[in-house]
């Protein structure tokens, strides 16, 4: 019997084919397998002599849900699919705001005995197949009925130990006629299958490479990963090297700290030694306490960071592909409460970056939201906060219209060599397709007829950053001789200041201080302003919504920033301000500082 969803389109036609059928009926039959078509009387342009000769050659893979987990706090969803064989794979759905990242196994078990991993606790039973990769995204996109947009072969088992089937099934979800995920939307992760990475630095797949680092000195690495008795850590480096080189695709490094085994100072000096120079990062990561398992996890991960100067991510979800540098993409939860708050370090340009955003105390629902990502290609650090308006609907649609469409432009404009003049220009472009999709969606919903946002930006080149904004969102320059507004608001109330109607003091309070004149979605053009930010080492960044500027004074942001307690809890510290003057708005902040 043939195992049909696993065919490419080629094999699918020469199959057909063989049957004495016509070509065509190979892209037919590939199209319908590929919208999660259970059967085969479900091919409903295909003959029934057809039909029946299918059914008594071939089959149709099929996984059932043999169990499934919400979680009620940011709706991921964990599946255990049962198989035609009766062995359970995992899979896990991840909701964010600029799509949907299922998260895949690609073998049941695992044979790479990671002694800190459950996942290898029972070893190796099998690999899966093409199809049963498939299956996953198919079948977790229909039972949840959320559409997958990113794919993270990160689940059970060694995607490279698996590598001739990983090909096929990117093949197929890549294709055109199927589910077309493309390849920059898929990161792959190994434990460090050297040969693996270099037959995919071949191939110059665009995807994006993940290796599980784990410890930079041999004599460690051997005893948590025995991959590396196989492939040296320098080889694995190198290797590495090689695939940046090859395919100018940037790597990321996980690093699961684990107390007293990998997260010494001497190995935070090491791993910083051995990284330079490296094209990519380190995300540092809290070892998940496994029952099994002797190891713990580390209590030094701070201290290790500093040591070190590498990133520092707490990540517990799969890391998100697309933007291949931490992507942190925040906005108001569901029900339009709580506040998030996440902070990353992002090596490539020197800049420490913190966001939050919060309901306030009086608003029902918040519609801020705000990014902070990293480049692909250029390392430029990216910071975007914007400030929806036009009802309940509304302006929590166009503030996440905004960030995600802005980023998105911004992925395919921004490349390393470009001067800030060119950055600004980028961004204006950027922020002109983001108005454009927010009109695009206010005619196609009458809820949103009326809906815009603000929008702030700043994004970072060797000597300062750019700032974009159009409307009342606001930048601040912040240093130890004082705070600086980078911005001009786009309001009546800023109008009236500039005509010496009203003081500077008296527009914070003004009852028409909400009445801006320029903003993303009602604007046809939504021009906006552009302005070059000179930074030295330790100067800080502040984008802030008007939550923040009505409630907290300049002078209090200038305290809190360099007085303050650290910059890791400084956005709690202005927000703690905010809500004690009543927070009536919605309080969203990005900090960035440059190293």
């Amino acid at each position: 019997m043939t195992d049909l969803k696993s065919l490419t389109l080629p094999e699918m036609t020469a199959f057909l084919q063989s049957l004495g059928e016509p070509a065509f009926r190979g892209r037919q039959v590939f199209t319908w397998l590929h919208r999660g078509v259970t059967d085969f009387d479900g091919m409903t342009n295909l003959s029934k002599s057809l039909r029946e000769k299918l059914k008594e050659t071939c089959f149709i893979t099929s996984p059932q849900v043999a169990r499934k987990q919400v979680s009620r706090l940011d709706g991921t969803i964990k599946y255990l699919w049962e198989l035609s064989d009766g062995n359970c794979i995992e899979t896990v759905l991840m909701q964010y705001h600029h799509g949907n990242t299922v998260c895949i196994s690609s073998q049941v078990g695992c044979r790479m005995g990671c002694a800190f991993c459950a996942s290898t606790i029972a070893g190796k039973v099998r690999d899966l197949t093409p199809a049963e990769m498939l299956d996953q995204v198919l079948f977790t996109q229909k039972d949840s009925g959320l559409p997958v947009s990113n794919i993270v072969l990160m689940g059970i088992g060694e995607p490279l130990d698996n590598l001739d089937t990983v090909l096929k099934f990117l093949e197929l979800v890549n294709h055109p006629d199927g589910m077309n995920i493309g390849m920059r939307h898929i990161s792959l992760s190994t434990c460090g299958i050297v040969p693996g990475i270099r037959r995919l630095a071949e191939l110059e797949l665009q995807l994006t490479l993940s290796v599980s680092l784990h410890a930079p000195d041999s004599e460690t690495r051997s005893k948590i990963m025995p991959i590396n008795r196989a492939y040296d850590v320098e080889e694995l480096f190198r290797a590495c090297h090689d695939y940046f080189d090859k395919t100018g695709r940037r790597i990321s490094f996980e690093y699961a700290m684990i107390d007293g085994v990998n997260d010494h100072d001497w190995q935070a000096d090491l791993i910083a030694r051995k990284l330079r120079g490296m094209p990519g990062h380190v995300n540092l990561i809290p070892l998940n306490d496994v029952v099994e398992s002797p190891y713990k996890p580390s209590r030094r991960i701070g201290a290790f960071q500093k040591t070190a100067g590498i990133p520092r991510h707490h990540r517990h979800r799969a890391a998100e592909p697309g933007w291949r540098y931490r992507r942190l993409l925040r906005t108001a939860p569901p029900e339009g409460h709580g506040r998030s708050a996440e902070r990353g370090v992002f090596p490539m340009n020197q800049m420490n970056v913190w966001g939050m955003t919060d309901i306030g105390l009086v608003r029902k629902e918040n519609q801020d939201a705000y990014v902070t990502a990293q480049h692909t290609a250029s390392g430029r650090t990216v910071g975007v906060v914007c400030d929806g308006m036009g009802g309940p609907a509304g302006g929590r649609v166009a503030s996440q219209i905004a960030v995600s469409v802005y980023l998105e432009e911004l992925e395919k404009l921004l490349t390393a060599d470009q001067t800030p003049q060119q950055l600004l220009e980028a961004s204006a472009q950027a922020a002109a397709l983001a108005n454009q999709a927010i009109q695009a969606e206010a005619e196609r919903r009458e809820e949103c007829r009326n809906m815009g946002t603000t929008l702030v930006s700043a994004i970072s080149y060797d000597g300062g950053v750019v700032v974009t904004n159009v409307g009342d969102s606001r930048a601040y320059h912040i240093t130890e001789d004082g705070i600086t507004r980078i911005t001009k608001d786009h309001s009546l109330v800023e109008s009236m200041v500039d005509r010496g109607d009203i003081t500077a003091e008296e527009a914070r309070r003004h009852p028409s201080r909400n009445l801006i004149t320029r903003a993303l979605g009602p604007d046809i053009s939504a021009d906006c302003d552009g302005y070059i930010c000179p930074m030295n080492a330790g100067e800080y960044l502040l984008l802030c919504s008007d939550g923040l500027v009505n409630t907290v004074t300049d002078q209090e942001m200038l305290f809190e920033v360099i007085h303050g307690d650290g910059p890791d809890t400084c956005l709690d510290r202005l927000l703690a301000i905010a809500k004690r003057q009543g927070a009536p708005d919605n309080v969203t902040a990005v900090l960035m500082q440059k190293q």
